[in-house]
């Protein structure tokens, strides 16, 4: 039986090739807490929406409360001092 190629090499030392990477921390996105909320028809769950002014339908999982503002990071990116251009 043929041996599977790996997608990564796990030759190679990490450790080398993360040296002199910068720092990354990330914050904590838990949320602090989270309840359960029945509602007996769909007349409850959306007078349910209104008082809190989000919208929930029949296929919304989950919300947060306040509405939380989704961070766009795709114009986001790191680069090394030497690779600035003046």
């Amino acid at each position: 039986m043929k041996k599977q190629s790996l997608l990564i090499d796990t030759d190679r030392d990490w450790v080398k090739d993360w040296k002199g990477m910068p720092e990354y921390s990330q914050e904590n996105l838990d949320s602090f807490s989270s309840i359960i909320v029945h509602f007996g028809s769909k007349e409850d769950r959306d007078d349910f929406a209104e008082v809190i002014n989000q919208k929930i339908t029949s296929k919304t999982k989950s919300i947060w409360h306040p509405k939380l503002e989704l961070r766009s990071v795709k114009n986001k990116r790191y680069v090394d001092k030497g690779d600035v251009k003046k």
